[in-house]
């Protein structure tokens, strides 16, 4: 088998099982950072409204580093 050919079709399978759970963790791990910024801004006196709204129009930059 050369680099330029597939892999086998239980090993892309595998792979792409892989990249999905990835991504779903990724996923999680973004929700959880949102919730604890909502928990912060709650905390220093906004409504969960409020804070929501904020982050609409502040979005935080994130380095997709994982």
């Amino acid at each position: 088998m050369d680099k330029t050919s597939a892999p086998p079709r239980p090993i892309q399978q595998g792979i792409n099982r892989l990249a999905h759970c990835r991504a779903l963790m990724y996923e999680i791990q973004a929700r959880l950072r949102i919730r604890e910024e909502i928990r912060g801004l709650v905390s220093s006196g906004m409504s969960h409204g409020d804070a929501l709204e904020y982050l609409y129009e502040n979005p935080p930059i994130l380095d997709p580093n994982y």
